[in-house]
């Protein structure tokens, strides 16, 4: 519990809206897959090779992007690994998108 009470006050926001779901309810993961193929995009990766990484399917990888895949914690945070940020990162991206949505 400690480790939760090292993170700067503006990332626990994040990763509140995050862990909660934005938007008012409708598409929480919707966030989530934008940021995740933004950042794919600007690693160079197919679905593919991201799912290599991760260890999944490229269909679940599709599924996240689409935002009608609702992932456990840990597989987030491989997809974070995978992509070379943190889920802190996935999570603001997530965030500003749903913010541009409202």
């Amino acid at each position: 519990m400690q480790g939760v009470l090292e993170f700067p006050s503006i990332e626990l926001m994040m990763l509140s809206a995050f862990a909660l779901g934005s938007g008012k309810g409708k598409d929480p993961q919707r966030g989530l897959g934008w940021a995740i193929r933004r950042f794919r995009f600007e690693a160079d990766l197919t679905q593919s090779a991201l799912a290599q990484r991760v260890k999944v399917h490229p269909s679940q990888i599709s599924r996240l992007e689409k935002g009608t895949d609702n992932p456990r914690w840990a597989t987030v945070s491989r997809v974070a690994d995978g992509l070379g940020v943190s889920v802190a990162e996935l999570a603001i991206v997530a965030e500003e998108f749903e913010q541009r949505r409202r």
